[in-house]
């Protein structure tokens, strides 16, 4: 009985420590995948809800004036929603726990964030998640035509408008080891 207890603990040590190994190979694995920004858009813009706008026609009188008001005062806070895609063509599982996340127009951070889902992708599969910045849009007011902003408020699945105004995605990965989150050693950078 005296050697059945140290066996036993040797035993869950070892499996507990394969379970870690396997994780961070997951999340090598899901580094190693395709990853391409399906589309993206301003769901809030000064507070106004922006879900339904497809052309600068949808807005009303007074959400116009509304954000005429916080254009002028440079206080233009927007939420912008980003579909990615993440296709696994290798072998093995890949898997994450989580992930940081920064968003890039044109070279210039205007947000990020941290998602702490699980995400899984089997071999041959493409997955779907999306991810959620809050960020001061007078940046881009300033730095970006009329044009320009009217497109990332509208809905953009049109993939040359994204490479246009240059959208990329930043990522890196979160994957569990005993009780604890770790980050993976590098970030994806993720483009249309």
């Amino acid at each position: 009985m005296k050697r059945l207890i140290p066996y036993s603990f040797i035993i869950v040590l070892f499996l507990f420590s394969c379970k870690i190994f396997s994780q961070f190979n997951d999340a090598k694995e899901f580094v190693s995948c395709y990853f391409t920004i399906n589309n993206s858009r301003v769901i809030e813009l000064g507070g106004y809800d922006f879900t339904e706008v497809e052309n600068i026609s949808d807005i009303g009188l007074t959400e116009m004036f509304g954000l005429g008001q916080k254009m002028i005062a440079g206080e233009m806070d927007a939420i912008a929603s980003v579909s990615i895609s993440v296709t696994n063509k290798g072998k093995h599982t890949a898997a994450i726990n989580g992930l940081y996340w920064q968003l890039f127009i044109k070279d210039e951070q205007y947000g990020n964030g941290e998602m702490l889902n699980h995400i899984e992708v089997l071999p041959g599969e493409t997955v779907n998640f999306t991810v959620n910045t809050n960020f001061d849009i007078s940046k881009l007011l300033k730095s970006e035509d009329l044009d320009g902003i009217f497109d990332l408020i509208s809905d953009m699945e049109n993939q040359e408008k994204l490479k246009r105004l240059d959208v990329k995605i930043k990522v890196k990965p979160l994957y569990k080891s005993g009780g604890t989150l770790k980050e993976y050693p590098s970030f994806i950078t993720i483009k249309p």
